[in-house]
C-alpha cells in the first residue's frame, strides 16, 4: 500500500471547515455533488467521474467520525480502493487539515 500526505493551514476554524467537509450542499459548492447511496447507510456517492484524475464517480463509507477532529473514509472508485482519513488541528490563526 501507498501513503501520501498532505497538510494545509487554513484561516478558518475547525468547527467550520469540518462543516464544509460534511454537510454535502457546502462540500458540492468547493468539490463535486455528494448524494447518499440508496439501501446502504453511512455510504456516499461522490460525482467525480467528470472530474480530471478520476475514471468514475467515487462511492465512500464512514469507518470512523469524531467530530469536529477525524474521519476516515474507505473508498472506492472503480476496481481502486483507498482509505482517505482528514484530521482537523485548530491553530493560533484558524487550524490545520491533514490528509
Amino acid at each position: 500500500m501507498n501513503d501520501i500526505a498532505a497538510q494545509v493551514d487554513l484561516f478558518h476554524p475547525a468547527d467550520r471547515v469540518w462543516r464544509a467537509l460534511t454537510d454535502p450542499e457546502l462540500l458540492s459548492r468547493w468539490f463535486t455533488e455528494v448524494s447518499a447511496v440508496p439501501d446502504a447507510p453511512g455510504r456516499l456517492r461522490f460525482a467525480t467521474s467528470e472530474l480530471p484524475g478520476f475514471d468514475a464517480a467515487v462511492e465512500a463509507e464512514v469507518v470512523e467520525r469524531r467530530e469536529p477532529e477525524l474521519m476516515t473514509l474507505r473508498c472506492r472508485e472503480g476496481g481502486r480502493r483507498s482509505l482517505l482519513t482528514g484530521q482537523l488541528t485548530p491553530t493560533a490563526d484558524g487550524c490545520r487539515l491533514s490528509m
